[in-house]
């Protein structure tokens, strides 16, 4: 998927889990990576 189509507010389907996709949902799992990189698991008690 191109960018200019993200921006128009295209979405698809991943054939490996059959989700549905578009640029906000991309945009909130990126932003979830960078918190979970940023917050080491703590040990379990």
């Amino acid at each position: 998927m191109t960018t200019g189509a993200l921006a128009g507010g295209g979405d698809w389907y991943c054939g490996r889990c059959g989700q549905r996709w578009d640029a906000l949902r991309l945009a909130t799992a990126a932003a979830y990576a960078v918190w979970v990189s940023e917050h080491p698991a703590k040990p379990a008690s």
